[in-house]
């Protein structure tokens, strides 16, 4: 009866996106994270300094903004990817 008829798919094997050991200890994340976070600093500290802000609260808000991107960074690096094929997983997490 159609696509139901048979036993379903195996599951696709897992793709290793780091094998330089991992995404925390390869160089090139860190610096991206680094470079980001640097982005982000920058610009609130820009964007406050225009708004009129003192230099202490432009210095304060881009230091926080900062930190807050880069411990972002690093919890997202550290998730696990997302099923390969949505269709594969039930409501009851079962594949």
């Amino acid at each position: 009866m159609g696509r139901h008829a048979g036993p379903p798919d195996p599951a696709p094997e897992p793709i290793d996106a780091s094998p330089g050991g991992g995404p925390a200890r390869s160089p090139r994340r860190l610096i991206e994270r680094l470079a980001l976070a640097a982005g982000a600093a920058g610009t609130t500290g820009a964007v406050m300094g225009w708004a009129g802000a003192g230099l202490d609260a432009c210095l304060l808000g881009a230091a926080g903004t900062g930190a807050v991107v880069l411990v972002a960074a690093f919890v997202a690096g550290s998730l696990p990817d997302p099923p390969h094929n949505r269709r594969d997983v039930r409501p009851g997490g079962e594949s």
